[in-house]
């Protein structure tokens, strides 16, 4: 977190290599006078071959001509270690909040990425990942040790983890970039996740610097996301870089000292889940390899139910079965929530299938209350043991404590 807090706003850009041409090494025999306007005809013949060949390479005049894609493109595409910081901000009209502040730093196919979550407008870290030899390593506040997966391809889309300019470069080089104004580029990239359905996707460049300012996706009618570039520069590898391609050194996670069951009342005086409940807690325990017998009903068709390392919710209602875990580390520092918290309409699917706006939330002991903010006004709701429904969610919520 402490390069979030550095002030690196005023980023240097580094400036085009120049080619050196050397000199030639003698001058060029002059030809016989009165050969010479049959070798200027030759040459002049010669040279215009090779202009129209040329001409006829494909792609060739549009990559390296003086165009903003062509500016931008050179901009970003340096040798060394490319850093970038992003905000990621989904809204529809002047609704929404910047939700997600990213941080990476990239080279010859490592990658290190830090994302912070914003809380009350405050910065908390959510995930830690590094990428190199096509495995990911990720640390996260919802697990209590990191883990590793197969690597996702950057380039595929700017709103996934990586470098941020991978799907322009991509763009560029396929020649799928367009001009919407003077400063706008469109992005037309098939295989995007952004490119389903009536999208539009486009890249704000700085026309001084040529470097990017914003890349959004939107929908008629519908939300859209901003990834605003803070930062995006290209720094030299050293020792100080290097070590930005590591992970953090995180603390023990709580769960190697105590476990979910000392922390909530419901799982030491609760009753065991039935009927309906009952019967999803024994088929996600199997499936999941948790303890049904452990399991304690939270509220009508809400289960809690410890994991080894956290603790687990399951839902049996209306609209359907599921289950949501997390470390024990952040249940006690946020609790654990499923549900909708988008405070927009609700899709037709979700008001078919029963589901209602708001969300469940399991709170640990000691929680008397929660103060949620809603369109900038703070409310007060009362817990009661260690449940609280929450008819209207935007994200940002203080727990308190005696």
């Amino acid at each position: 977190m402490i390069d979030l807090l550095e002030d690196l706003r005023d980023a240097n850009p580094i400036d085009p290599d120049t080619v050196d041409v050397p000199p030639y090494a003698r001058r060029a025999r002059q030809p016989a006078k009165r050969r010479a306007w049959r070798l200027t005809l030759a040459a002049t013949g010669a040279a215009l071959l090779i202009v129209a060949a040329v001409a006829l390479i494909p792609g060739r005049t549009a990559k390296h001509n003086d165009t903003l894609a062509a500016r931008a493109y050179a901009a970003v595409t340096k040798p060394g270690v490319v850093h970038w910081r992003t905000a990621l901000r989904t809204h529809v009209g002047n609704q929404g909040n910047t939700q997600m502040v990213t941080e990476g730093w990239s080279h010859s196919g490592v990658t290190h990425i830090l994302m912070w979550e914003l809380y009350n407008h405050k910065p908390h870290l959510k995930l830690d990942l590094r990428t190199a030899n096509g495995r990911t390593t990720t640390w996260s506040e919802a697990d209590e040790h990191p883990r590793q997966s197969k690597a996702v391809p950057a380039g595929s889309d700017p709103n996934r983890l990586g470098d941020p300019m991978a799907t322009f470069r991509r763009a560029y080089k396929a020649g799928k970039l367009t001009p919407l104004g003077p400063n706008r580029l469109k992005v037309d990239l098939p295989g995007r996740s952004d490119d389903e359905g009536d999208f539009t996707a486009y890249y704000d460049i700085d026309p001084k610097t040529s470097r990017p300012v914003r890349y959004v996706t939107t929908q008629p009618g519908g939300p859209t996301t901003t990834v605003r570039f803070r930062i995006y520069e290209t720094l030299p590898f050293n020792a100080t870089t290097r070590a930005k391609l590591r992970l953090l050194d995180h603390p023990a996670p709580a769960s190697d000292s105590t476990t979910a069951t000392a922390h909530f009342a419901v799982l030491r005086q609760g009753t065991a889940p039935a009927g309906k409940l009952g019967v999803a807690v024994k088929r996600i325990a199997r499936s999941n390899h948790l303890d049904a017998s452990a399991a304690r009903k939270l509220a009508p068709g809400i289960a809690l139910i410890p994991s080894h390392d956290g603790v687990c919710l399951i839902t049996a209602l209306a609209s359907g079965t599921g289950s949501s875990c997390t470390g024990l580390t952040h249940a006690l520092k946020r609790g654990l929530a499923m549900g909708v918290p988008n405070p927009a309409p609700l899709p037709k699917s979700a008001r078919i299938t029963g589901l209602k706006a708001g969300i469940d939330l399991a709170v640990p002991d000691g929680v008397i209350a929660i103060k949620t903010r809603f369109h900038g006004r703070w409310t007060r709701h009362p817990v009661h043991g260690n449940f609280i429904h929450l008819p209207r969610f935007s994200g940002q919520y203080i727990f308190i404590r005696p």
